[in-house]
């Protein structure tokens, strides 16, 4: 869309004509109080479109955009967890008791934005047996492990096994990628952002880390 100005075409934001257009001294005059409020509504709508700006320009290249997708997901997971269990006319809610209920939630929101993920059954050079990777994301080079914590897997075993599996796929072909996503949902993890760092520590050439304790 399009205002001309002194024989000049100047684009305009779809969200910003949306919000006020057609406002007049008149409109004003004749309606205040409905016009603070459709004046406070188009602010906050604004401020939002600005903010989604600010966040893809913040993103420096192609490869960051599943990654950032993907981050996303794991924050709003404990949300979809909740609203899941608060079903109406006394449904089966569902709940999740343990790492597969975590696994069956993720891949079903993860199969919104990625169109291949699967499990994938694969034996470093160094293993003796086969190691079942939880997701990957075949063409965005990604591996996601999930965790559960729990009584029986607090902050140290889980720490532990991460690090088996960091070194594991760091021999994983055409993978850029580990996430690894922990669902704390006892708060058995005492630093949930300490822990976070020191995962991200052990990121290396061959293979970056990332770490998501939730919620």
């Amino acid at each position: 869309m399009h205002l001309n100005r002194n024989g000049k075409d100047i684009d305009i934001d779809p969200v910003f004509d949306v919000a006020f257009r057609g406002v007049t001294i008149e409109n004003i005059c004749s309606d205040l109080l409905n016009f603070r409020s459709e004046l406070f509504s188009g602010i906050a709508q604004l401020r939002g479109h600005l903010g989604n700006i600010k966040h893809l320009k913040e993103i420096d290249n192609d490869e960051e955009v599943p990654l950032h997708r993907l981050l996303t997901i794991f924050n709003r997971f404990h949300l979809v967890a909740n609203q899941l269990k608060r079903r109406r006319n006394n449904k089966t809610p569902y709940l999740i008791e343990d790492e597969y209920d975590v696994q069956n939630l993720l891949l079903a929101i993860l199969k919104i934005d990625f169109d291949d993920v699967r499990k994938e059954d694969w034996a470093p050079s160094y293993a003796g047996g086969a190691s079942r990777i939880d997701f990957v994301l075949k063409s965005e080079g990604i591996l996601i492990e999930v965790k559960k914590a729990s009584q029986n897997l607090r902050e140290k075993q889980i720490g532990e096994q991460l690090l088996v599996d960091i070194e594991k796929y760091k021999e994983h072909p055409n993978v850029s990628t580990l996430i690894c996503f922990i669902y704390d949902l006892d708060n058995w993890i005492d630093n949930p952002r300490g822990f976070e760092t020191d995962l991200q520590k052990c990121s290396a050439k061959e293979l970056k880390v990332v770490a998501s304790v939730c919620p």
